[in-house]
């Protein structure tokens, strides 16, 4: 029996067009490595390198349809894997960066109120009880995103809603929260501020047969 006769990237595109999902899985396999060894050495970090690589392949799937027959497959899959990569990198910088502000500045927020006498266990303790004015949905997902460092895809997962639910959620907790915050004169919030840098990651929501 022949050998099946190699497929190239324009005829496995052309088929991926068609919502051949054999003809995907193709392109997958065969890109998978390479991808993710492209990303790996910009990112040093395997889980973030799989997840943006299997993000890659989901945006092909879910924009077939409009992407050029005429394309350049590796180019389209390097360039959208690099955009998204710099977006991480430059994420990960500004949580640092934010970070690195916080800790500088506690000691001197801190003696700037001691009047007030806020400290750090004060600051939790009138955030556990800010959180729990929260309605019990927004209040777990506000937690799962605080506490267990979920993405905002991995909320949705756990509650059975929708990743557009887990950000109205997480966006109302956070408004409510710093309302309770505002008779404070420090920059406690900033706090809470670091809870709006998480990266929202996109797990491959994709089946291969």
């Amino acid at each position: 029996m022949a050998a099946e006769p190699f497929l190239n990237d324009a005829v496995l595109l052309q088929r991926i067009k068609t919502g051949d999902q054999e003809a995907f899985g193709l392109l997958y396999r065969r890109y998978f490595a390479r991808l993710s060894h492209f990303a790996f050495r910009r990112l040093q970090d395997e889980a973030i390198t799989e997840e943006l690589v299997m993000d890659v392949f989901f945006e092909l799937w879910q924009q077939k349809a409009a992407i050029d027959a005429a394309a350049n497959v590796s180019g389209w899959l390097h360039g959208v894997l690099r955009n998204k990569a710099l977006h991480e990198l430059r994420t990960r910088t500004t949580r640092e960066r934010h970070l690195h502000a916080f800790a500088s500045n506690q000691k001197a927020v801190v003696e700037a109120n001691s009047e007030e006498q806020i400290d750090a266990q004060l600051l939790e303790e009138r955030l556990q009880q800010a959180i729990g004015k929260l309605s019990p949905q927004c209040r777990q997902a506000f937690r799962l995103s605080r506490y267990e460092h979920l993405t905002y895809h991995e909320i949705a997962s756990r509650m059975g809603i929708s990743v557009k639910t887990v950000e109205k959620h997480i966006g109302k907790a956070i408004g409510l929260l710093r309302k309770d915050f505002k008779e404070y004169k420090v920059e406690a919030v900033l706090l809470l501020g670091l809870l709006q840098l998480t990266v929202h990651q996109h797990p491959l929501l994709l089946f291969l047969s």
